[in-house]
């Protein structure tokens, strides 16, 4: 009777750890890209989502509301308020907790600071604004990607929207 051995060689063993580590090397890099891009386009998502609570409250209450940031970047959160008629913070209607460190958050445009809502749901002072939300690279090390990039237009009429550029 011949036995058979059974098992991997050598041979066979390094190949396929050559295998493996060539696809886990190209394999994490485009995963670390695609969790950046996913939380880039999320935290867009949010900011418009918290702009459209702010703009129907004011428009549902028909009072002005703010959008008051905590601190100064808008990267540490903010607090939506209604304001009253001598233009104090009145009742607190949404809390968002500040956006994870590695993210970037710009305003520009006609200007910059809180948004203010009046009644009918546009920005107070007519003029629209915009943020740019993007990986920070000073943060993680990592290079800039030019693709997790995301803008958020804020008409006078006080409507958001993302736009990837």
């Amino acid at each position: 009777m011949i036995q058979k051995n059974k098992g991997f060689t050598l041979v066979e063993l390094f190949v396929t750890l050559l295998v493996g580590s060539i696809l886990l090397a190209w394999g994490v890099p485009s995963y670390r890209d695609f969790k950046i891009r996913k939380q880039v386009s999320d935290m867009s998502n949010e900011i418009v989502y918290s702009l459209t609570v702010a703009r129907n409250e004011a428009i549902k209450q028909g009072v002005d509301v703010i959008v008051d940031r905590n601190g100064s970047n808008w990267r540490d959160g903010w607090q939506i308020f209604t304001l009253d008629e001598l233009g104090n913070n009145d009742e607190l209607v949404y809390v968002q907790p500040a956006l994870p460190r590695n993210l970037k958050v710009t305003q520009s445009g006609g200007f910059t600071g809180d948004l203010i809502y009046n009644n009918v749901g546009a920005l107070r002072g007519g003029l629209g604004t915009q943020f740019a939300i993007e990986d920070d690279p000073s943060v993680n090390g990592s290079t800039a990607i030019s693709n997790n990039l995301r803008n958020i237009l804020i008409s006078p009429s006080g409507s958001a929207r993302v736009v990837k550029p």
